[in-house]
C-alpha cells in the first residue's frame, strides 16, 4: 500500500508540474517584458522629458495665469465690492428679517402650538398608552421568539440535521483528509 501511495503522490506531483510550469513561465516572461521593456524606459522618458515640460508649463504659464487673471481680480472684487455690500446691507437686512419676521412667526405660530400639543395631549398618550403597550409587546415578542421560532428550530437542528452532518464528518470526510495527508506527506 505505501508503494501505491508513493506512486500516486509522485504521479500527482508530475501532473501538477506539467500544468503549472507553462503558466508560471508565461507569467514570468510577461512580467520581465513589462517591467524591463515598458516600465523602465517609460519612467525614464517621463522623468527626463515630460515632467520638466509639464513643470515649465505649470510654473511659467498656468500659475501666473491663475494668479493674475483669476485669483487677484476675484480677491479684489471680494474685498472692494462684495464684502462691504454683505457687511453693510445684507447682514442688517438678514438680522432684521430674523428678529422681526422669521423668529416671531416660528416662535408664536409653530413652537407654542406644538409645545401645547405635546405637553397636554401627546405626552399623556405617550406615557399612559404607548409606553405600556411597547413594554408588553416586547415581552410578547420575546416569548414568541423563544417558544415559536428558536426552540423548534433548535430541536430540528439537534435531532434531524446535526447528527447526519456529524456522522458524515467523522466517518467520511476526516478519514479522507487523513488519507490525503498521508499520501502527500
Amino acid at each position: 500500500m505505501p508503494a501505491i501511495e508513493g506512486g500516486v503522490k509522485y504521479l500527482l506531483r508530475g501532473l501538477v508540474f506539467i500544468v503549472y510550469f507553462p503558466i508560471q513561465l508565461l507569467f514570468r516572461l510577461i512580467y520581465f517584458l513589462w517591467f524591463y521593456l515598458m516600465i523602465k524606459p517609460l519612467t525614464w522618458i517621463w522623468e527626463k522629458i515630460f515632467l520638466p515640460i509639464f513643470q515649465l508649463i505649470s510654473d511659467y504659464l498656468l500659475y501666473p495665469f491663475w494668479k493674475y487673471m483669476i485669483r487677484l481680480p476675484i480677491q479684489w472684487v471680494w474685498r472692494q465690492v462684495l464684502f462691504p455690500v454683505i457687511r453693510e446691507v445684507l447682514l442688517p437686512l438678514c438680522l432684521f428679517c430674523w428678529n422681526y419676521l422669521i423668529y416671531p412667526f416660528v416662535y408664536y405660530i409653530i413652537y407654542y402650538p406644538l409645545y401645547f400639543l405635546w405637553k397636554h395631549i401627546l405626552l399623556w398618550l405617550y406615557t399612559e398608552v404607548l409606553l405600556p403597550v411597547l413594554r408588553f409587546s416586547e415581552v410578547i415578542l420575546k416569548w414568541m421568539w423563544l417558544h415559536i421560532i428558536y426552540r423548534p428550530l433548535h430541536f430540528l437542528w439537534m435531532k434531524c440535521v446535526y447528527p447526519p452532518i456529524k456522522w458524515l464528518c467523522s466517518e467520511i470526510i476526516r478519514p479522507t483528509i487523513q488519507w490525503f495527508r498521508k499520501v502527500f506527506s
